[in-house]
Formats: C-alpha cells, structure tokens, sequence
C-alpha cells in the first residue's frame, strides 16, 4: 500500500482568476480529451478555491459530464483532474483502461466513495446557488460556499498497489522538505530520502551475485559514497559468507 493525500492546501501562490480565466481553463480540459499527452493547463493548479470549485461545477455541469465522465481519456488529464479535486477534499480513483488508437495510456475517472460524492454534489450545487444569487434569480446567501459533506477526519488514505511497471533506467533525485520531511509526487505522499540527512552513505557489492562464474567471488567491494567528516571511494575486502563476515585481504593481517 502506498499512502495518498485526501486533501491538499492551495499553493502559497494563486493567481488571480476570474470567471473569463474559469471558462478558458474549463475549454482547455475538455479539448485536451481528444489529445493522448495533454493534461489540465498549469496555471488551474494555482486557482484560488471559489474558483476551483467554479471549475469543478462547469465540467461536471449536466451538459459537459457525458464528454467525458465515465469514459477511457488521457491518463494525465485524469492525473491531473484526480488532483485538482484533492485540493477540494473530494478523494477520486483512476482506473486504467486498455490503450486506445495511438497507443497512449487511457484512464477512467471514479468517484467511489459516498462521503466524497456527496461533498462534491454539495459544492457544484452551492455554486449553482452562488451564480443564481449573483444573477438576482435565487434568494440565497451568496456567501454559502456549498461545502456539503464532513471533511474526513484524516489527511492520508492508504490505497492498494495494483502493478508495479518498469520504466527502465532513469534519473533521480534526493529531494527534501523543511519541517514536514515530505511532499506529494505524482499524487503519492513521499518522504525525504535517508541519504539527504545521512552522514555515512555506504554500498556494499558482491559480484557473484549477479554473475555466477564471476572472477571476484569471495570478495565484496565496500563503496562509501558519502562521508561528511572523511574521504570517499572503494575498498575490495574478502567475504566469508559461512560467517557474514568482511575481512581485510592484506597477507599477514589478522582482523
């Protein structure tokens, strides 16, 4: 299992919004339905919350949903969508489905949990509210920010793993966050790696266990790759696997 945030705050930054900036994001989502690598335009992530839900309530408006909702689009959009409603404490789950013409990764949006649908109902409904109000067609609060639902009462959920695909050899980097010593990425909660706050970092090899007629069987090599107060390199010593034990293997050295 791997843990999933349930909600996440609005970044530091928000940019300015507004209904015309709402309805070009909203066009720019449902166009990128047809496109198999496009996702929701960068700058919706930085939309303040009456705005997100804005958002939220046009594509999930009766005339919209059937674009989309219920069928197999690109899975960064539904990535990217998964995350927006995070920001509003509705939790969602992608559900991959089989590659479609192309050959790019199609996924399915779910909103499987009851408290969450109904949170969500309660948000695009008090917007509803919210744009009648303003209109002077509804005798509503237009402060109601339609927050149906309880908020659940923890941040993290723990969702299964279902597959583990290999992405062959790429780049990675040790990252990490000032006083929580952990973010979000890619949707996944993730902790600082042990080498970042580490004084020592120390490999050990052995060869024979990857080639069976390796030359350098008996032996280990002890790579230190991080020393705060000291050196770093490799030293070869003999292992004695009958005892897991390292030993030195200068003649006449005993220990």
């Amino acid at each position: 299992e791997v843990a999933v945030p349930r909600r996440l705050p609005a970044p530091w930054r928000t940019n300015d919004g507004g209904d015309e900036h709402v309805a070009a994001v909203t066009d720019a989502i449902l166009a990128a339905i047809a496109a198999p690598d496009s996702g929701v335009p960068s700058d919706a992530f930085a939309l303040p919350h009456a705005d997100l839900v804005d958002l939220v309530a046009r594509l999930w408006a009766p005339e919209r949903a059937p674009v989309w909702q219920g069928r197999a689009v690109g899975r960064r959009l539904i990535d990217d969508l998964q995350l927006l409603l995070v920001r509003l404490d509705v939790a969602s789950r992608v559900e991959v489905a089989s590659d479609g013409a192309g050959g790019f990764a199609r996924a399915r949006l779910r909103i499987v949990e009851s408290e969450a649908r109904v949170r969500l109902a309660g948000l695009i409904a008090g917007q509803r509210r919210r744009e009648l109000a303003t209109a002077g067609s509804w005798g509503s609060s237009a402060g109601d920010g339609g927050d149906r639902g309880e908020r659940h009462p923890n941040d993290v959920a723990w969702d299964a793993v279902m597959a583990i695909d290999p992405l062959g050899v790429e780049p990675v980097y040790d990252a990490t966050v000032a006083e929580t010593h952990n973010f979000i990425a890619n949707g996944i909660v993730v902790e600082n790696s042990l080498e970042q706050d580490a004084d020592v970092v120390i490999f050990l090899y052995r060869d024979e266990l990857y080639h069976v007629e390796s030359p350098d069987r008996g032996t280990a090599e002890v790579l230190v790759a991080k020393h705060r107060s000291g050196p770093t390199g490799m030293e070869r010593l003999a292992f004695l696997d009958h005892y897991t034990r390292f030993a030195n293997m200068a003649k006449g050295f005993d220990g």
